[in-house]
């Protein structure tokens, strides 16, 4: 589901140029860990967030490997990539796969974790990437933030190291 927001009815904003965004909150635990081991200190401490991940799921895609670390009941899968953070999914709402984020209001200062789409783009301004769905930004620390909605309110937010091609 995750990739088919990702790709579906998407389109960039290619005019103008964009200034980097930063963040302040609880997100900024998961964006410093994105490239890291699982082993590395930064990871480490994303895991410390959620309580250390209870589900772990290892596949092969070609030349590459991908291991999904879920906490389902904190509302958190972290997506490794030949033993990289390479995205972070974040629930801010209670749904059918995995619970809420339980401080989702704490996760970006100045944003309710159920935040309207007007308030994102009021936050953060233009997106560089947006579709019906969603609304991706770049952020200062070279990644990117993208916000899934739901009835015009957020239900998750992602963190990534690259855009998907």
């Amino acid at each position: 589901m995750f990739l088919m927001l990702l790709i579906a009815g998407s389109h960039r904003h290619d005019e103008g140029e964009r200034h980097p965004m930063t963040l302040r909150g609880e997100l900024t635990t998961f964006t410093d860990a994105l490239g890291s081991s699982m082993t590395d200190g930064r990871s480490i401490a994303a895991f410390v967030a959620v309580d250390l991940p209870t589900a772990r799921s290892d596949y092969d895609l070609g030349d590459s490997h991908r291991t999904y670390l879920k906490s389902t009941d904190k509302g958190v899968e972290f997506v490794y990539e030949d033993g990289r953070l390479r995205s972070v999914f974040i629930s801010t709402i209670d749904n059918p796969i995995r619970r809420a984020y339980p401080r989702p209001d704490a996760l970006i200062e100045g944003l309710s974790g159920t935040a309207t789409r007007g308030q994102v783009l009021k936050r953060f301004g233009e997106p560089e990437w947006t579709s019906e769905e969603a609304d991706r930004f770049k952020l200062a620390a070279a990644c990117y933030v993208r916000f899934a909605y739901e009835n015009g309110r957020v239900v998750l937010i992602s963190v990534m190291r690259e855009v998907p091609q």
